[in-house]
């Protein structure tokens, strides 16, 4: 009898130190595969952090444009190749209706038409965009033989360089067709930047790509 509760004592013994060691070694299993997974997620996320900083500037666009520096009045842009500065006229005469003008313009083969985005040097008299545009749209109202000459179609708060500005969809009543325009503010000066395409939707992106170039 005695005999037999030794045999069962020592079974009962090695099955505690079977599950002690079946525990310890289910625990470790568990370390490891959390360890492996965080690690595994920690480089998945530098990997594709990398990846996307590459990606980015590789294919960005904008890094590959010409740059124009505006001496006269301290500014700075990009513009996409193959399209050429055909005009600048850095002088500014408030009774000259040609005042600052910069051209970028491209023909395009396609329409046998014109794309074209303007700087226009607006006026030196004004401290905010704001006051600028109240004034301007009250001239505008009956510049046109007496009616409208601009319809302003939409407007919104952007920033220019961390500078607010403002831009606006417009339609020119006189020659019937819509621009965008984006009015801001270097030094003395208020600035507008207008694009002229046929297809707005097409250069749209253009658009914004050369106002968010913008430096002063």
């Amino acid at each position: 009898m005695e005999e037999a509760w030794i045999i069962s004592g020592l079974c009962y013994n090695s099955a505690m130190n079977v599950n002690k060691q079946s525990g310890i070694h289910r625990y470790a299993f568990s370390v490891i595969v959390a360890i492996m997974f965080l690690g595994g997620a920690t480089f998945y996320m530098v990997y594709k952090g990398i990846n996307n900083v590459s990606y980015d500037e590789a294919t960005n666009p904008v890094n590959k444009w010409l740059s124009y520096t505006s001496s006269e009045y301290g500014f700075s842009f990009k513009y996409p190749t193959g399209y050429i500065i055909v005009k600048v006229n850095d002088s500014y005469n408030e009774n000259d209706s040609n005042n600052g003008q910069i051209i970028i313009s491209k023909s395009n083969s396609d329409t046998k038409s014109e794309v074209k985005y303007e700087f226009w040097l607006e006026t030196t008299k004004y401290t905010d965009v704001v006051s600028y545009l109240k004034d301007s749209d009250q001239i505008k109202a009956t510049g046109y033989e007496g009616q409208a000459s601009v319809k302003v179609l939409d407007t919104r708060d952007i920033l220019v360089n961390g500078t607010k500005a403002v831009q606006r969809t417009e339609q020119n009543l006189a020659g019937d067709f819509i621009y965008t325009a984006v009015y801001f503010k270097v030094g003395d000066n208020i600035m507008s930047f207008n694009t002229y395409p046929v297809d707005l939707q097409n250069y749209n992106q253009t658009f914004s790509d050369i106002v968010d170039s913008i430096k002063f």
